[in-house]
């Protein structure tokens, strides 16, 4: 799949989760509209070739489409690292609900309830076929976010057991920084996803800057 291609199905999944999610508080309206826009320009980016277009745009679209998922975020009031859960080849992510064990299955709405008070789940881009054949995530990581999306110049990695923390150098999409504290920047969805699917579960601890064009990642391996 090309970087092209894989940006237009982020936004597709990423955008279509969010719509069910605003209809489900909301109801229908102008919100709900919005994310289906999303969705079917994500969807074709996704079934045009690469060679119709640049990157550079499918890179600028992505990046819209985070601004706007955390608008949504913010709105709802979610707070704090998230957990990120595979199950099945998916790996879906508890939006500020670090503390919570999540089903074992896949959930069967895009809102669930934890100590009391709903969690938005999202379903994550990075899907099992994309780590094909990998065991280690540092190795996972790197190919995620260097060969085949190409968001990044290079990177380090250290896998600590327990811990994983990547270091981001040329990072090419902007995330808003509301999102570094919640579900995190592109970079820290698919290094979680990519722990996640490896360890059955990750939870992001950091995603933050670290000078021009650079970002450093700190992902947990939950206990148990």
């Amino acid at each position: 799949m090309a970087a092209y291609q894989a940006a237009g199905l982020a936004v597709a999944v990423s955008a279509a989760v969010l719509a069910a999610a605003t209809y489900l508080l909301i109801g229908p309206g102008p919100l709900t509209a919005l994310w289906l826009g999303l969705a079917v320009v994500g969807a074709s980016m996704y079934l045009t070739p690469e060679a119709c277009t640049g990157v550079r745009e499918a890179l600028l679209l992505l990046e819209n489409a985070f601004s706007n998922i955390a608008g949504l975020l913010e709105a709802l009031g979610a707070r704090g690292p998230s957990l990120y859960r595979s199950s099945g080849g998916t790996v879906y992510i508890y939006v500020g609900a670090a503390g919570c064990p999540g089903p074992g299955g896949p959930p069967a709405t895009p809102i669930t309830v934890c100590g009391g008070r709903p969690v938005l789940v999202l379903r994550s881009p990075v899907s099992g076929s994309m780590v094909e054949g990998f065991t280690e995530p540092c190795a996972a990581v790197g190919y995620l976010l260097t060969d085949l999306l190409g968001l990044a110049d290079w990177l380090d990695c250290v896998d600590q057991g327990d811990r994983l923390v990547v270091e981001v150098h040329g990072e090419r999409v902007a995330a808003p920084a509301s999102l570094e504290d919640t579900v995190g920047s592109i970079y820290g969805v698919v290094a979680a996803s990519a722990a996640a699917l490896l360890w059955g579960s990750a939870l992001l601890e950091a995603d933050r800057r670290a000078g021009p064009r650079a970002r450093r990642i700190v992902v947990g391996r939950p206990e148990g």
